[in-house]
């Protein structure tokens, strides 16, 4: 919670980890199945599993958005990667995230997905990012939102969203980073 944030961020001054993008947005939109598989494989901790989703971030100012693009997610085990279908900058401006737009659109996509699946979810927050001189990488996101996706509003509308004042923290590493990680 946002009285303890300032104490762990001092916490992990103390591990060697420093800011290394400023602040900024993180915006998915994400895609699942009629049945809600790819959900309900997650709360389920089924592996392997995957998950779909377009991502893209946003200046803290939210003057510019960048870095489109189309994911799949991989979770094997404790283990997750993904594969990237980088998408044009002005690719939000056409409004259909259907996956056969996206496909028409750009045809490595059709490699990445094996299911029908549909825009279901858009979510965004703010994130911190922080790395120590190991290449261990720690994210703190905050200002969560999330809504049913609408395929008559405009992905970049505000619109009704639901919020929650909690903090997520995540730290990425290799496996063979997981003796540092115990010490941290």
């Amino acid at each position: 919670n946002s009285n303890n944030l300032n104490q762990f961020i001092s916490a992990i001054n103390k591990y060697g980890f420093i800011e290394i993008y400023p602040l900024r947005y993180i915006n998915s939109l994400y895609y699942d199945d009629p049945l809600l598989s790819s959900v309900t494989e997650n709360i389920a901790g089924i592996t392997p599993r995957n998950k779909f989703r377009i991502r893209w971030y946003c200046t803290i100012d939210k003057n510019k958005n960048f870095g489109w693009q189309f994911e799949k997610k991989i979770k094997d085990g404790e283990l997750g990667y993904k594969k990237i279908c980088k998408l044009k900058d002005n690719f939000y401006r056409q409004n259909d995230f259907s996956l056969s737009c996206l496909i028409a659109n750009y045809k490595s996509i059709d490699n990445l997905v094996s299911t029908n699946i549909e825009p279901k979810l858009i979510c965004n927050y703010k994130r911190n990012y922080y790395e120590n001189k190991s290449g261990i990488r720690l994210t703190i996101d905050s200002n969560l939102r999330f809504k049913k996706f609408d395929i008559n509003i405009p992905i970049t509308n505000s619109g009704i969203w639901q919020c929650s004042n909690q903090y997520i923290i995540e730290l990425k590493f290799t496996p063979e980073k997981r003796p540092e990680i115990s010490k941290i």
